[in-house]
């Protein structure tokens, strides 16, 4: 009997590593006293992935919440990017990051006030495939 070729999908865990933050000038941090943090920089333009909708969604879902349209202004996916325009774009952006990571100058992380945004991850590999050392090398990375 053939072995089974069929496309499995495997759910990776729902760890801190999928914890998003918002992402903001370092020098507004301070305006999250009292205000949720969505809230706070509603005047701030808001940057998103390009390659999917998810931030955008969980921005403008979190930013209904708070009864404001957020203005999105730019798309880019590259983390260092995103930092960049955050910490010293022409004008005052903020958009969503891992929680986990370690923000460069000029950038701080804020927890989301409210219900915690989380990003799920999936792998599809083919069944039995997953012992393979190369794909187990990076399964065993994106589960730690």
């Amino acid at each position: 009997m053939a072995p089974d070729k069929s496309p499995g999908r495997r759910r990776l865990p729902y760890n801190a590593l999928h914890v998003r933050s918002l992402a903001v000038p370092a020098i507004d941090a301070h305006r999250v006293h009292g205000a949720g943090t969505v809230t706070a920089f509603r005047d701030h333009g808001w940057i998103v992935g390009s390659r999917s909708f998810a931030d955008e969604d969980v921005i403008r879902r979190l930013a209904s919440t708070a009864r404001f349209t957020p203005d999105v202004t730019h798309r880019a996916d590259n983390l260092d990017l995103v930092e960049d325009l955050i910490a010293t774009g022409p004008a005052p952006v903020v958009g969503l990051m891992p929680a986990t990571r370690a923000a460069r100058p000029g950038v701080a992380l804020l927890p989301l006030a409210g219900p915690d945004v989380r990003q799920r991850a999936f792998t599809c590999i083919r069944r039995g495939r997953a012992a393979r050392p190369p794909l187990a090398l990076v399964l065993g990375l994106l589960t730690r």
